[in-house]
Parts: structure tokens; C-alpha cells; sequence
């Protein structure tokens, strides 16, 4: 009798599955709060968050807007970008504008408004000259 060699592999495939499944985990992810910027009136905070996964990751920067006293959720970012050439961030805040001078990075991700407390905030973002936009 012959035997099937690609079914002489299929019970080691689903040992090792079955093991790598098993021992997975979820990714921790370092949060921290880098710096703090408060509105004119104190009511809204822009705060940058840095995210690091570990030594296979880049440090993620973000920008979250956030009602003053609520903690920062990075999923919430208005700008998020990694590998930045100089972790430099400026905000300022003029009304409902917020001007925001952001280093050299690559782009994640960007919102042009943000709503807090049904207050809308315009985003303007100051890039390096040669920094890619997102499309």
C-alpha cells in the first residue's frame, strides 16, 4: 500500500497550529502620556500619546483631543504617526483652530475636524517640506 506523503504532513501541521494558538498572546502595548496642552479655557485638553509595542515596533505618536480630565484613547487620534525624525510637537490653540506643528513621519492617519462636547475643532497642521500627505 502507498502511502500519501502531503498526508504524512497533515497531524505535524496540526500540532504545531494547535501550539502556536495556544501560546499566543495579546500584544502589550506601552501607553504613555508625552505631553499636555489645554485649551485657552481649560475645558478641552490635546494631548500627545506615545504607543510602543515592544522592540519589533516603532514608538506611535498621537494627537487626542479630549475633555479635560477624560483619559487619552489612542484609537481616537486626530494625527498619528511613527518613525519621526524629531519628536518635536507644537499645538496651539486659537479658538476653534488648533495649528499644530508636526515632525517628519510617517502618516497614519488624520482628521481635519474633531467634535468634543458638540464644540467642533478645526485641525491645521504645519508639516515638514518634504513629508508625504495622505491621500
Amino acid at each position: 500500500m502507498r502511502s500519501n506523503p502531503r498526508g504524512a504532513h497533515f497531524p505535524k501541521l496540526a500540532t504545531l497550529t494547535a501550539i502556536a494558538l495556544v501560546s499566543c498572546s495579546p500584544i502589550e502595548v506601552d501607553t504613555v502620556i508625552y505631553d499636555r496642552f489645554p485649551s485657552p479655557n481649560y475645558d478641552v485638553d490635546a494631548i500627545i500619546v506615545t504607543t510602543d509595542a515592544g522592540a519589533t515596533t516603532s514608538t506611535g505618536y498621537h494627537l487626542v483631543l479630549v475633555k479635560r480630565g477624560d483619559t487619552p484613547d489612542p484609537m481616537d487620534s486626530v494625527i498619528t504617526g511613527d518613525k519621526m525624525e524629531d519628536s518635536r510637537i507644537v499645538v496651539e490653540w486659537k479658538g476653534a483652530d488648533i495649528f499644530v506643528d508636526w515632525p517628519k513621519c510617517q502618516l497614519i492617519r488624520m482628521k481635519d475636524t474633531v467634535s468634543i462636547n458638540g464644540q467642533v475643532f478645526r485641525m491645521h497642521f504645519k508639516f515638514d517640506k518634504d513629508q508625504e500627505k495622505l491621500k
